[in-house]
C-alpha cells in the first residue's frame, strides 16, 4: 500500500474509468432496440463500424480499446497527435490492463496504490446519449441496457469501495424516476447525468422535482462527468467546425 504508507492514510478518487466490453449496449437491449442501440456492424470490407441509431458514433475514435495510454503519457500522445507524428508503436500505448475491466482486479490494484474508494465512471457511456437524444423510447431502453450490464459486472457498491454510478437521463422526468428507483433498488449510491441541459431544460427546472426529491430521500449524490452534451452542435458549425467531431482531437 505505497500510498497509504506514504501519506498516513487511504484516498479516495472521485474519477476513476473502466473501458467498456463489446457487449455494454447490447447485452441486455431488448429485441425492439436492438438493431438500433450502439452496436459493432461489419462493412464489406469486413472494416468495424459502431453505429448507434442510424449514425455513425464519432465522438471516440476507438470506442473499444485494447490499448491505452501509459501513465503520465497523454501530454506526449496529444502533442505526437495535433503534430501529425502519433504512432501506436512508439510506447505511448500499452495493453490495456486487467483492472480498467474487472472489479476484483481493480480492488487489488486500489489496495497496491492506497486507494479506500472510488467513483468509477464509464469511458464510453457517458458519451452516447446526444446521439440519440430525440429517441426518447431508445434513450431509456440503451441506458438501461447499460446499466444492468454495469450491475453485472461492477455492481453499483461494490464492497463500499467501487461505487459505479448507473447512467440516468431527465428527457422523460417519469422514465428518469423509474430508472432511478430500480438503480436506487440494486444498491446505487450515486447516479450519472450528463452535464448540460436535459430535453431543453435546466436539470434544475422544477419539472424535474420528483427526481431530485427522490435523490434526496435516498441520500444519493449525482456526478456530471464531461461528455458529448451537444454544444459543438450548437456552436461550432457557427465558427466552420464539424457539428459532431472526435474528442481529443
Amino acid at each position: 500500500m505505497t500510498g497509504a504508507g506514504t501519506l498516513g492514510y487511504r484516498l479516495v478518487d472521485a474519477d476513476n474509468h473502466y473501458y467498456e466490453p463489446r457487449d455494454c449496449f447490447t447485452r441486455h437491449i431488448d429485441a425492439e432496440h436492438r438493431d438500433r442501440t450502439l452496436r459493432i456492424v461489419r462493412t464489406g470490407d469486413d472494416a468495424e463500424v459502431v453505429l448507434v441509431g442510424d449514425r455513425v458514433f464519432t465522438f471516440l475514435d476507438r470506442p473499444f480499446r485494447d490499448k491505452w495510454v501509459r501513465p503520465g503519457g497523454l501530454r506526449e500522445m496529444l502533442r505526437a497527435m495535433s503534430s501529425g507524428t502519433f504512432d501506436e508503436e512508439s510506447g505511448i500505448l500499452e495493453p490495456v490492463g486487467k483492472a480498467t475491466q474487472d472489479r476484483d482486479a481493480r480492488l487489488a490494484l486500489m489496495d497496491e496504490q492506497g486507494v479506500e474508494a472510488i467513483v468509477i465512471c464509464p469511458t464510453l457511456g457517458v458519451c452516447v446519449e446526444h446521439f440519440v437524444k430525440d429517441d426518447v423510447e431508445l434513450t431509456y431502453a440503451m441506458l438501461h441496457a447499460f446499466n444492468r450490464w454495469l450491475d453485472d459486472d461492477w455492481g453499483f457498491a461494490y464492497r463500499d469501495r467501487i461505487y459505479a454510478p448507473p447512467l440516468m437521463s431527465l428527457l422523460d422526468v417519469d422514465r428518469a424516476v423509474e430508472e432511478l428507483d430500480w438503480a436506487l433498488g440494486r444498491g446505487a449510491r450515486v447516479v450519472h447525468l450528463r452535464p448540460g441541459p436535459q430535453g431543453g431544460r435546466s436539470p434544475a427546472d422544477p419539472v424535474f422535482d420528483p427526481f431530485w426529491a427522490r435523490l434526496d430521500e435516498a441520500e444519493a449524490a449525482v456526478a456530471f462527468h464531461i461528455s458529448e452534451s451537444g454544444y459543438n452542435e450548437l456552436f461550432s458549425v457557427h465558427w466552420g467546425e464539424a457539428a459532431n467531431p472526435s474528442s481529443h482531437r
